[in-house]
C-alpha cells in the first residue's frame, strides 16, 4: 500500500515530543543571541545537552514506520521538498497534498499547474518546470536516486543536487532525510541555522561538504 499520508501529526496521529525546548528566539520573533560566539558555546550546546536521549528508540521506530517502502513512496518525499521551496509549513503540506498523486497529472502538465494553482503556494509555473523535469528524470531511472554502497552520503546529495533542476544542497538534503529518516548522515540547514553559528548560507555554503 502505498504511504500517501506519511506527514508528521498532519492527521491527528499522535506524535512523539521532547520533554521541553530551550525558546531560541525572544519575543519579536529575533534570534535571543547577540553574540555567535556566546551561541555556540551556550544555546547549542545546552540545548543539545539537555535533549532526553531516552526517547530516542521511540523516534526511531516513528521515523522507521514512514520511511518510503517503494519508488512511488521516495518520488513523493521529493514532491514535498519541491512544494517546500519558499512556503510555510502550512502551504507545504497544502501544496504537497495537492499533488502527492503522481499518477493523475504525469505527463499531463495543464493538470499538474492546475494542482499547483489550486493550492496557492505560489511559483506556480515555476514549480510546474522544476517537478515535471524530475518526474521525467526520476521515472525513467529511479536507481538514480538510491544511495550506492560506495557512495559518502555527502557525494550522493551533491550528485543529486546537481542532477535536480530547482533544489539546493539545502532541499535535496531535506528530501534525503525523508527517504532515508534513520540513515542520513545529511543536515537541511536554513539561514536561520547557519545565522545561529555565525555563518552566512550563500558564503559558507561550502559548510555542507564538511
Amino acid at each position: 500500500m502505498q504511504q500517501l499520508n506519511f506527514i508528521t501529526g498532519y492527521d491527528g496521529s499522535p506524535v512523539p515530543k521532547l520533554k521541553s525546548q530551550l525558546e531560541l528566539w525572544d519575543v519579536g520573533y529575533k534570534n535571543a543571541a547577540t553574540n555567535p560566539e556566546t551561541w555556540r558555546s551556550s544555546t547549542i550546546e545546552r540545548f543539545f545537552s539537555e535533549l532526553d536521549y531516552s526517547i530516542v528508540p521511540a523516534y526511531e521506530a516513528y521515523w522507521n514506520s514512514i520511511a518510503p517502502k517503494n519508488d512511488s513512496e521516495i518520488l513523493q518525499r521529493w514532491l514535498f521538498a519541491f512544494m517546500s521551496v519558499h512556503t510555510s509549513w502550512k502551504a507545504n503540506i497544502v501544496g504537497y497534498q495537492a499533488i502527492k498523486n503522481w499518477w493523475c497529472w504525469l505527463n499531463k502538465w495543464d493538470s499538474l499547474l492546475e494542482a499547483i494553482q489550486g493550492s496557492r503556494v505560489g511559483m506556480h509555473n515555476i514549480r510546474v518546470k522544476y517537478i515535471a523535469e524530475f518526474a521525467y528524470k526520476f521515472w525513467e531511472n529511479p536507481g538514480r536516486y538510491k544511495k550506492t554502497a560506495d557512495e559518502t552520503w555527502v557525494a550522493f546529495r551533491n550528485r543529486l543536487k546537481h542532477a535536480t533542476l530547482g533544489l539546493g544542497p539545502a532541499k535535496t538534503s531535506f528530501a534525503l532525510e525523508m527517504c532515508y529518516p534513520t540513515e542520513a548522515k545529511l543536515a537541511c540547514l536554513d539561514t536561520h541555522m547557519f545565522q545561529a553559528y555565525g555563518l552566512d548560507q550563500v558564503k559558507d555554503a561550502k559548510q555542507y561538504d564538511d
